[in-house]
């Protein structure tokens, strides 16, 4: 009876291990199929200042957990990453507007070596891209 009770103890642990460890495989698998498109979801239904706010809280609990800062610090350091923001924000937008023309000159060029179906495809692969640099 005790070997029934041992085996059987044994077996569930197993099968709880086994479908944990296909459940991490299959995720990951799946992860890393879909990566881009989880971005691109990601990217396109949170706005830019909800990024930025994420960066900045992510930026302070990252120092936080190197650096042991107290509330006061912490405060300062959110207003010094908000005006690291603000003085970047300029600079950005010039920034993507010389990679928006750039990158359409280069499909310009690419577009020229692709069959139909493969500019059809294309298109939108580069309007989502698009999509998302121009929001962000």
């Amino acid at each position: 009876m005790r070997k029934t009770i041992f085996y059987m103890v044994i077996l569930t642990a197993a099968s709880i291990m086994f479908g944990i460890a296909v459940g991490v495989a299959l995720d990951r698998i799946y992860f890393k199929k879909n990566f881009q498109n989880i971005v691109r979801t990601y990217l396109l239904n949170t706005s830019s200042d909800e990024i930025k706010k994420k960066w900045v809280v992510l930026s302070i609990n990252r120092l936080d957990a190197d650096l042991s800062l107290a509330s006061e610090q912490k405060e300062k350091l959110e207003d010094i990453l908000e005006e690291l923001i603000a003085a970047i924000a300029p600079q950005k937008e010039e920034y993507k507007k010389a990679l928006v023309s750039a990158v359409e000159k280069k499909d310009n060029e690419i577009m020229k070596i692709l069959n139909d179906k493969q500019k059809e495809k294309y298109r939108k692969t580069m309007n989502q891209s698009k999509e998302i640099l121009l929001k962000n």
